[in-house]
């Protein structure tokens, strides 16, 4: 099932770009971090904080990119998940999966409808929502928080819950790129039994180790190999997370060997290096010691 939601997003969301638009998400849920509620809005099928349907074994988190527009994302993924009932109903996928498409409100939205946002503390960004920084209002608050939070009362309220995915395109998919990272949320739903999985849409999509300015500077001093390979070390923990696809699904080259490629750049000055394998290398071998500039 969970491949399949994949599959429809995927289809949706990168073959077909999403126009910009203003949106405001249909529900609230609110988080309380250290002491402080906020609210975070969203648009869902189910509002978690009234509904709890013990039909629900998939839960399906879908970041919108940096138009800010939840309800496109979300209304799509539904429509996809109709079409796929209607082609293959005994999945079910309409009864048994909770889609929530989660806002990253910016101060625009709350200026275009001051009434909506007029009671509570609704946290918004200017766009640092992307790397989990924290609000531009106070008090602030990480939406990685705010994130883990929801994902804590949806696995707790729905009893038949199995597994937990987030799906993210162009700046969501930099928002989950780096979440999966950020976020103790996993550890807790495997010793529970729930299964967790990120999806990185686009190649807008990076995964910053480190301050992206030091990144950057490290990257551009040619003078030692040890940068390069403290960063290949960063994709050797991605190859070995059970919760991406990183080295995996090869393709032949010219030559007809079989390789996979890794590539770690500085946007500052766009200096970048690349890494392969063959197969039957070892991950370790090829991803350390094969570095070359491009």
């Amino acid at each position: 099932m969970r491949q399949h939601v994949v599959a429809i997003f995927l289809t949706l969301f990168v073959v077909e770009p999403l126009g910009a638009q203003e949106e405001h998400a249909r529900f609230d849920f609110p988080v309380t971090v250290d002491g402080q509620e906020h609210i975070l809005t969203y648009d869902g099928t189910h509002d978690v904080m009234r509904d709890a349907d013990p039909r629900v074994k998939l839960v399906v988190f879908v970041h919108h990119g940096g138009s800010q527009n939840p309800t496109t994302y979300f209304d799509r993924l539904v429509a996809a998940m109709n079409a796929a009932d209607r082609d293959r109903p005994g999945l079910a996928l309409r009864a048994t999966t909770l889609v929530v498409s989660a806002a990253m409100i910016g101060d625009h939205h709350i200026a275009d409808r001051p009434a909506r946002y007029a009671e509570g503390h609704y946290p918004f960004w200017d766009g640092g929502w992307r790397e989990g920084k924290n609000s531009v209002n106070a008090p602030a608050v990480s939406n990685y928080d705010l994130l883990d939070g929801m994902v804590r009362h949806i696995v707790d309220s729905y009893p038949g819950v199995k597994a937990v995915v987030h799906v993210g395109h162009s700046a969501g998919g930099r928002l989950v790129s780096r979440y999966s990272f950020g976020t103790p949320v996993y550890d807790g739903l495997k010793a529970r039994g729930i299964a967790a999985q990120y999806v990185v849409a686009n190649a807008s999509s990076v995964l910053y180790f480190i301050d992206a300015d030091s990144a950057a500077a490290s990257i551009d001093d040619a003078a030692t190999r040890e940068t390069p390979r403290r960063f290949a070390l960063a994709i050797n923990v991605m190859e070995d997370s059970p919760l991406f696809n990183a080295g995996k699904g090869a393709s032949f080259t010219r030559e007809g060997t079989v390789e996979l490629d890794a590539a770690i750049m500085s946007g500052k000055t766009v200096r970048a290096g690349v890494g392969w394998t063959r197969m039957g290398e070892s991950k370790s071998e090829s991803s350390t010691d094969r570095w070359s500039p491009a």
